[in-house]
């Protein structure tokens, strides 16, 4: 899908174009936004080409950092990092773009809550990642002591990022004129974001979209362990509580086990967000993990994880059930790095929902359009909005 001109960009289509051969033949730095994606296992970044009045998405590839711990065989959860915290990781990766690139803007898809640009609430528990909190003013604070002017930088929610997104680049939603839908993002945990009259909604304090904390079963022996509820939907079926659950209805020896870790090939796991890694060290002594990949792939052919994978769909059924009776949206876009699984897609189609009245069900559910850079892009267009909102503004005031 290519877009030319600005008519076609505001009517949403998105402007693609090689810009390969164009920034490594020139000697001069071009004018960029960076954009960044804290996700559950990687650090994902994207380079968007920045010129005024016009949003360019291109078809450089999306690079992608995993969080490594040497002594181990596998990538880990960045709950568990232990030697780099993500202000030091994104600095290093400014640095090294820095000398390629003018950037213009700094952009963040963060998970956890932000208010006006600022992180409020994060999920994790890791002390060294309290200075999440700070990360705006930590990262102005490395360009100062470089003497160097820190360019802008603008953070707010994943999930409400994939929803900016997909509201600007989703061919379908453009074409039916959709004004109200909701984003999921479903990866080691669950979160959304919520677009009303094309706006997207961020409630009070930036807490909107927290959907993975309603209760589906009070009754679940299953806790959460961040809103410390029985039976939300996070503990029922998010990518972190498919793996868990897995695991504990296994042995080291099964079958699933044994093909998940050996038949592995690492240098693929590099490049791809796999939800959520399971450390099998405290439970059974051995140097290695199990994703929630891992866990979809084996449900194809083995029992346990089939079982596993079937009960965390059903409760997600529940969920987006709810949904439709909170929100009553348009449509549902469901994205994150476990959704390109067939069973899954299948099984939350809108044929799915038979007890839900047919005025509630939304017009499509379906994979989000942008696939596993919905946040990326989202918060790319975000930064450059709001850089072109402060021109416009500065411009009115001459």
């Amino acid at each position: 899908m290519t877009g030319n001109n600005d008519q076609e960009q505001q009517k949403g289509a998105p402007v693609i174009k090689s810009v390969k051969s164009e920034i490594n033949n020139k000697t001069e730095l071009i004018d960029v936004i960076l954009a960044f994606e804290v996700a559950s296992s990687q650090l994902r970044y994207k380079v968007f080409p920045y010129t005024e009045n016009k949003f360019t998405y291109t078809d450089i590839p999306m690079e992608g950092r995993f969080w490594r711990d040497h002594t181990k065989a596998y990538p880990v959860n960045m709950d568990d990092i232990k030697d780099i915290t993500i202000e030091e990781a994104i600095w290093d990766i400014i640095v090294a773009k820095q000398e390629k690139y003018t950037i213009k803007a700094i952009a963040i898809a963060f998970r956890g809550a932000v208010h006006n640009g600022v992180i409020i609430h994060t999920h994790r528990t890791n002390a060294q990642l309290q200075n999440n909190f700070h990360l705006q003013n930590n990262l102005k604070l490395r360009f100062m002591s470089k003497n160097h002017v820190a360019p802008e930088i603008f953070i707010e929610n994943r999930s409400n990022m994939g929803a900016y997104g997909e509201l600007y680049y989703n061919p379908e939603i453009e074409s039916q004129n959709h004004s109200n839908f909701i984003y999921i993002t479903i990866e080691g945990m669950l979160g959304a974001g919520v677009v009303i009259d094309k706006k997207l909604y961020l409630g009070k304090s930036g807490f909107a979209g927290e959907v993975g904390h309603i209760v589906l079963d009070s009754g679940s022996s299953l806790k959460c362990d961040v809103c410390n509820q029985d039976g939300c939907a996070a503990a029922l079926t998010s990518g972190k509580a498919m793996v868990r659950q897995a695991i504990e209805q296994s042995q080291s020896n099964d079958t699933w086990v044994i093909n998940a870790i050996n038949g592995r090939a690492l240098e693929t796991y590099r490049t791809i967000d796999s939800g959520y890694w399971l450390d099998l060290n405290p439970l059974w002594q051995t140097n290695n993990a199990i994703s929630v990949k891992d866990v979809l792939e084996a449900s194809h052919n083995s029992e346990t994880p089939r079982r596993i994978v079937e009960a965390a769909i059903g409760n997600f059924k529940k969920l987006l059930a709810n949904i439709m009776y909170i929100y009553n949206p348009e449509c549902i876009l469901i994205g994150g790095s476990i959704t390109d699984n067939a069973i899954f897609n299948q099984q939350v189609a809108v044929n799915q929902f038979p007890n839900v009245p047919a005025q509630i069900i939304p017009f499509f559910i379906s994979p989000a359009a942008l696939g596993d850079e919905s946040a990326l892009i989202g918060v790319g267009k975000w930064a450059f909005d709001h850089l072109m909102a402060k021109i416009m503004q500065n411009k009115n005031q001459l």
